[in-house]
């Protein structure tokens, strides 16, 4: 039941939102939250109902782990946050890695661990990062105590759950703890912002998608060279269907949450203008790139400890950024290059500077090329986002440069 489904549209989200309305004429506030809460769970049940217990488990979970950090009679905080990130990051690996894991495992030294199919709990890595930046916020004293109904809530929230944006507690949860519920202006601005990102979505997406999708399935063929055009084609195809439908999805889960007065981050900022990949990462999946600065590239030690080491960890961050977005070597790679192209970008900000030759970033000719540099680098690293194979996705990246079935 995603947002632009016709399950969702005219009969999830009227009901929703008239069951609602009914509700907040009442002025109670556990009501309203408690109709929050069971309506996003059954909008999580929707694909598979087992891994509703999955969800409401995890969230006692971490909310006793929470609870027991805030608690001043408990000295081993330190213990209670490697349980609860341990907690969190052994859910994802089991369900989203484990498969992984062994079928490698299997190919480097020859072992016969049985592959079992594990269908892995939608939106596990979204709810669980979110945990997970609770658990290490409380440890370091930025949150605060709150109810199980708003903590779940917090956690559940549908218009998030599944594919972001990842919203922090200090964003989300005072919210729930301070619920004013709807107006006529939240339902408007709401209304229009949810069919902006309809229109992203059922328009621009699916058409750019109609482009891409055939040109990388008929990668696929070992027999079949592609075109110059052709790969361009799926290249930039690709890279306006995926922003359209990502950006879409978010407009439209922020449209849904102001309708009831919650406003969620917002996760894209025109990603495609940046004039480099520094700025692009400042732009796209803003809720992601934050999490990852926050919680992996700062504890590595960030830009403390030493240039080269800076430049590790960049690396070091996407990469591991880039297996968070699925279990495949593509994805790993797709995070590596970018983790490259950060590298190379620091390398270059700080030559310009080191030549006095920084002011030219002001001209618009150095514009010009740094966005095209920027969009094309983008665009090539996308190749292997999409790409079911390395093979795939080299064909189409000869095609793109070295075309030897002519243009």
């Amino acid at each position: 039941m995603i947002f632009s489904s016709i399950p969702f549209i005219y009969l999830f989200f009227p009901i929703f939102f008239l069951g609602f309305c009914l509700i907040n004429k009442l002025k109670n506030k556990f009501l309203s939250l408690l109709w929050v809460l069971l309506s996003s769970l059954y909008f999580y049940g929707y694909y598979d109902s087992r891994y509703v217990c999955l969800l409401i488990a995890s969230i006692l979970v971490n909310y006793m782990v929470a609870n027991l950090i805030l608690s001043e009679k408990i000295k081993v905080k330190k213990i209670l946050v490697v349980f609860g990130v341990a907690f969190n990051i052994a859910l994802i690996g089991y369900f989203k890695y484990k498969n992984f894991f062994l079928e490698n495992t299997n190919v480097l030294f020859g072992t016969d661990f049985k592959i079992e199919k594990l269908i892995a709990p939608l939106g596990i890595s979204f709810f669980s990062f979110q945990q997970i930046s609770y658990i290490v916020d409380t440890y370091r004293k930025s949150t605060c105590k709150i109810g199980i109904l708003e903590y779940a809530c917090f956690v559940s929230f549908f218009p998030q759950i599944l594919s972001g944006p990842i919203s922090r507690f200090s964003q989300l949860a005072p919210q729930f703890k301070c619920f004013e519920g709807i107006s006529y202006k939240n339902i408007s601005v709401g209304f229009i912002i949810f069919t902006v990102g309809l229109v992203k979505k059922v328009v621009f997406a699916d058409y750019c998608g109609e482009i891409a999708n055939p040109i990388f399935d008929a990668s696929l063929d070992a027999d079949l060279t592609l075109t110059c055009s052709e790969s361009w084609e799926a290249a930039i195809g690709y890279t306006l269907q995926l922003y359209f439908d990502f950006s879409g999805y978010c407009d439209m889960a922020v449209g849904c949450a102001k309708m009831i007065g919650i406003t969620l981050p917002i996760n894209f900022d025109s990603p495609y203008k940046s004039l480099s990949i520094t700025e692009f990462w400042r732009r796209w999946h803003m809720t992601l790139s934050f999490f990852l600065r926050d919680y992996l590239y700062i504890p590595f030690g960030g830009n403390r400890c030493g240039y080269t080491r800076k430049m590790i960890n960049l690396l070091l961050t996407m990469t591991l950024g880039g297996l968070w977005h699925g279990a495949s070597w593509t994805f790993v790679v797709w995070g590596t290059m970018h983790g490259c192209m950060l590298i190379i970008n620091n390398l270059f900000k700080d030559l310009l500077k080191k030549i006095k030759l920084y002011s030219i970033k002001d001209l618009l000719v150095y514009k010009l090329f740094a966005w095209t540099i920027t969009f094309v680098s983008v665009s090539i690293a996308w190749v292997f986002f999409r790409a079911e194979t390395f093979s795939s996705a080299y064909k189409i990246i000869c095609g793109m440069f070295m075309p030897s079935n002519g243009f």
